[in-house]
């Protein structure tokens, strides 16, 4: 069959998408002008060939000053009983020693440069490493953000998408193309829908991001539920289209409460180590599926990819409702969320009251408890 009308289509669609992004891009930056002001940070790199060249004149320093101690004779009872004769002899002997010793002192530096130069490969690969480490030390330090990353991360697991695998087992069960190109339209849909859903859930209804981010992994992993049941009935593909498309109304949501998530909860300064963070792992999740299309590559195996897919969304509502909601519930409940508890004294209830004709207040110095809204 000729393709050259999916071609054009797929092409003139992506070149309007991308003056839509363009425009959209610029519509932000008018709108926000603090986002065109360049940034300056603090050149690391310099800092730390200056911290180098400090520790390098220290070490050589060092190594001077060892070498004089080990080279200048101590002084002893015997200095004191020597001769005249004897003096001149050991005067012209620590001439010839110190000039020893500055051969010595002059030769250290280049020692120390010479292990330097030896060592540089293995230093670069250290200092990589090290700085690979800290990036996830530092990203495993952001509290509720981080737990909320690594959920995200892990939805890159499921395979219970309109991706390449799950179209190709369509396939192999006999659905035609034309079916799931209609099929695939609709999930874009839906999770588009998405991004709606999520602005209701925090603007019109009032929402906190935490619990938008819980219903949303709540109902993705309700509706995968029904794709997880097919395996129980003879592989039905129907049952698997109707699992799968209303998932991506929570997919969508939830991606975006966790990215607001860390743009609000993570320091600017640091946003960019931990978002690149953040992005590695989810490569490294979303890697794993095409691995395991190579060892159960047969459509009778498709099980294997529902319930690792399952699985994976099933653990990352855990995470998150552990790691996130949770400590945000008990937060709220202990009045540091939504309403915070101030224990105001009597008297200065009783000076509020004097400029109003209301009733004088008990004189009683029993604070009592009100509740403010959170700032």
């Amino acid at each position: 069959s000729d393709l050259s009308p999916a071609i054009l289509w797929i092409s003139g669609w992506n070149v309007a998408a991308l003056v839509i992004e363009l425009i959209c891009i610029a519509r932000i930056h008018s709108l926000i002008p603090v986002l065109a002001a360049p940034i300056h940070p603090q050149q690391s790199g310099d800092n730390d060939n200056d911290i180098d060249d400090v520790d390098d004149s220290d070490s050589d320093t060092a190594l001077e000053s060892e070498y004089l101690t080990n080279t200048t004779p101590e002084p002893g009872s015997n200095e004191e009983a020597a001769s005249a004769s004897t003096s001149a002899s050991t005067s012209s002997k620590h001439g010839s020693n110190v000039s020893n010793n500055k051969a010595l002192v002059a030769g250290a530096p280049e020692c120390n440069l010479a292990k330097q130069k030896e060592g540089a490969s293995t230093s670069t690969s250290s200092t990589a490493s090290t700085s690979v480490l800290s990036s996830i030390k530092l990203y495993l330090r952001q509290g509720a953000a981080t737990y909320g990353g690594i959920g995200l991360a892990l939805l890159h697991l499921n395979t219970l998408t309109f991706s390449g695998l799950m179209t190709a087992y369509l396939i192999a069960q006999g659905m035609t193309l034309d079916k799931i190109g209609v099929l695939r339209g609709v999930s874009n849909a839906v999770g588009l829908l998405g991004t709606l859903a999520y602005r209701s859930s925090t603007e019109m209804c009032g929402w906190s991001l935490e619990f938008t981010g819980f219903w949303s992994i709540v109902w993705e992993i309700t509706c995968l539920s029904i794709s997880a049941s097919s395996v129980f009935f003879g592989d039905s593909t129907a049952l698997l289209v109707a699992g799968v498309l209303p998932s991506r109304l929570g997919l969508w949501v939830f991606d975006i409460a966790i990215v607001q998530m860390m743009q609000e909860q993570v320091p600017v300064d640091i946003r960019g180590r931990v978002g690149g963070v953040q992005s590695s792992m989810e490569c490294m999740f979303g890697f794993f599926p095409f691995c395991l299309g190579l060892m159960f590559s047969k459509p009778e195996q498709y099980s294997v990819f529902v319930w690792t897919g399952y699985t994976a969304v099933a653990i990352a509502a855990f995470v998150y409702s552990c790691g996130v909601y949770l400590p945000f519930r008990e937060e709220e409940m202990a009045g540091l969320g939504r309403f915070r508890v101030e224990l105001v004294p009597m008297t200065d209830l009783e000076d509020q009251s004097e400029s109003t004709p209301c009733p004088p207040s008990p004189t009683s110095p029993t604070p009592t408890t009100t509740l403010l809204p959170s700032k």
